[in-house]
């Protein structure tokens, strides 16, 4: 997740300067979404009178970064919709990054409080939460993640999932069994 608190001049003429997005990866792999649109967030809690992606008003999302109050509320409504996704998916990991890193002290009792909260059973949700060292170029590193994942993957370089081993040697049995070699070639 990645969440910008009054940085962009776009989004704080539109959103009073809240911008967060939401990426899902499963098994190792970013889920891109069937018209590669995933990512898109607005808050369950949105309605007609709010602004930007929250329920909170013009006036409070102005004053997010300077009073406590309104960005309690933004964190708190924020961590509602996190723990919904964490636990439909049964999420092990929750990377945030971005200017909230401030915030963390803040930020971090209340997604666990919603945690257990949408959570329905005794057991503890097991959902370890990290925070980016990245700060405001974490856009950038990963748009650049993204470039390297592709560069790597089935689509040019056919010997499988560079993370997964075993499907690497399974893929590279195939190859040599159809008379490809990947032999080191002398110049």
């Amino acid at each position: 997740m990645l969440v910008q608190l009054g940085h962009a001049v776009h989004g704080e003429h539109c959103y009073g300067g809240i911008g967060v997005g939401i990426g899902v990866a499963i098994n190792g792999t970013l889920y891109p979404g069937s018209r590669f649109t995933a990512g898109e967030f607005r808050s369950v809690f949105w309605n007609q009178r709010s602004t930007g992606q929250f329920s909170l008003s013009a006036e409070e999302a102005a004053r997010v970064t300077i009073d406590r109050a309104p960005r309690r509320r933004l964190f708190r409504e924020l961590a509602q919709n996190l723990a919904l996704l964490v636990n439909v998916f049964g999420l092990d990991h929750l990377f945030i990054g971005g200017d909230v890193m401030r915030y963390q002290d803040e930020l971090t009792p209340l997604i666990h409080a919603e945690l257990r909260n949408n959570w329905p059973y005794e057991t503890e949700v097991d959902c370890a939460i990290r925070y980016s060292s990245y700060g405001h170029r974490a856009v950038v590193v990963g748009a650049a993640a993204m470039m390297l994942d592709r560069l790597f993957s089935d689509r040019i370089f056919p010997l499988g999932d560079i993370r997964n081993r075993h499907e690497r040697d399974r893929r590279y049995e195939q190859l040599m069994a159809h008379g490809f070699g990947l032999e080191a070639v002398q110049l």
